[in-house]
């Protein structure tokens, strides 16, 4: 099963500011594995926070996201990807 990833601009927004203190190379790198594991599994790959919010961590990016499982779509909120 494969689920759809959304990025919101805010999230997207705060990797590029991410790529600029730690190289891109890194970021991207990060931000694209964490796109595939939850592509591929969000619940599995991702750690429980509470009421549906989860989070992954892939160095140097901790990204939160919650999960529809029934609608097949793992969604970054506002607030996506910070410093872990």
């Amino acid at each position: 099963m494969t689920y759809n990833v959304e990025f919101s601009l805010e999230a997207a927004a705060v990797l590029l500011r991410i790529a600029v203190v730690v190289g891109s190379a890194a970021a991207i790198r990060a931000a694209d594995l964490i796109r595939r594991r939850l592509e591929s599994d969000p619940e599995g790959y991702g750690n429980f926070l509470s009421e549906g919010l989860y989070y992954i961590d892939e160095e140097p990016i901790r990204a939160f996201f919650s999960s529809m499982r029934n609608q097949r779509l793992s969604r970054y909120p506002t607030s996506a990807f910070c410093d872990s």
